[in-house]
């Protein structure tokens, strides 16, 4: 007598009917096959496929991650060595996985670069801002004293300062996350002109290394090392009349004076007087205060820096 031929049996054990899954999501495909006549099923012999996209693999455990969005078939094939077929299926859903959205904060920086605020005269302020998602696309609101303003960029100019206290403020935000940074200073009142003198300073400059002034050795910022020369250009109306130069170093001290007899009788006279620095020369800024008659008629100051 004959047995006949049984057909094999196969169970999708993953995924389970119904699961919902977000696109690029990895997904699990296992089956379990068994065949009475031969009992295991060869590993091989396990097709898979979706009734959206088609073949997907073989095998009894296949790992997918590039489902399309929408409600898959998934079918599992098998055959036994007589050519016998059995098939089983589940239902599944992919869904459009959410757009990405930073969680990291946008780190800020903001400074202001003008030293010794004064009114009237313009301010810069300089701000960084980063992200570490490449793909974030990063915004910038700036307020002055909490009222926003119409500056754009990363280093803007207030123009025409106030005096008094006031405080500058930038937002930055990638959509989702902001971050604020606050400077506040203090904008000091201009020096009133000073009244009619017999003898008045028309003109001061800084130079480095060389004098008279030209268009290449006028500054503001010299290193250690530097020759440093201030020139005075003054008027006397009548005579005589004294000027003294007196170079400060950042902590205030005194370090050098020099007195010149004004006698221009009407004419303009021209002074200077020079300092050498080095490398223990104090960095900072320095001030440099010109006295007529032991009165200030005027003043002006340097940066020191590496």
């Amino acid at each position: 007598f004959s047995v006949p031929d049984l057909k094999p049996i196969v169970v999708i054990s993953s995924p389970p009917e119904g699961a919902i899954y977000k696109s690029n999501e990895k997904i699990t495909l296992e089956a379990i096959g068994f065949d009475p006549e031969d009992q295991s099923v060869d590993g091989a012999s396990f097709q898979w496929k979706s009734d959206i996209q088609g073949e997907l693999g073989s095998g009894k455990k296949l790992l997918v991650s590039s489902l399309k969005t929408g409600q898959h078939i998934i079918s599992v094939r098998i055959r036994d060595t007589s050519g016998q077929l059995a098939e089983a299926n589940v239902s599944i859903t992919v869904n459009t996985a959410p757009a990405h959205k930073s969680q990291n904060k946008p780190k800020v920086t903001l400074l202001c670069s003008t030293m010794d605020p004064t009114e009237g005269k313009p301010m810069k302020f300089v701000a960084t801002a980063s992200d570490q998602d490449a793909q974030d696309k990063l915004t910038y609101l700036w307020y002055l004293d909490g009222q926003p303003v119409d500056w754009t960029g990363l280093s803007p100019k207030w123009r025409d300062p106030k005096p008094g206290a006031h405080n500058v403020a930038i937002m930055v935000s990638h959509g989702k996350e902001k971050v604020k940074k606050v400077v506040a200073f203090t904008v000091a009142a201009s020096a009133p002109l000073p009244p009619p003198s017999a003898s008045s300073i028309i003109n001061q400059i800084l130079l480095s290394d060389s004098i008279p002034p030209s268009p290449w050795n006028q500054k503001n910022v010299f290193a250690p090392g530097d020759a440093i020369y201030v020139w005075v250009e003054s008027k006397s109306l009548n005579s005589p009349h004294t000027l003294e130069i007196v170079w400060s170093n950042p902590s205030g001290t005194e370090l050098k004076r020099e007195q010149f007899d004004l006698r221009g009788w009407g004419a303009s006279e021209i002074h200077w007087s020079e300092f050498k620095t080095s490398a223990g020369t104090m960095n900072g800024r320095w001030r440099i205060h010109l006295f007529i008659d032991g009165k200030v008629g005027n003043s002006l100051s340097f940066v020191l820096q590496p």
